[in-house]
């Protein structure tokens, strides 16, 4: 019979914890830099095409 291994979850650390707030807004901000200038690009590209 093979022997069961019961998965633990990952607990982050405090180092890790710590590490993801500082990440996180940073990369929400750049998401949403990014998704505005993917706007402005693609409305001037209809607006000069139309």
């Amino acid at each position: 019979m093979k022997a069961i291994q019961v998965q633990q979850p990952h607990v982050m650390s405090d180092k890790e914890r710590k590490g993801l707030l500082v990440i996180s807004p940073i990369l929400i901000g750049s998401a949403v830099y990014g998704a505005s200038i993917a706007y402005m690009v693609i409305e001037n590209f209809f607006r000069v095409m139309f």
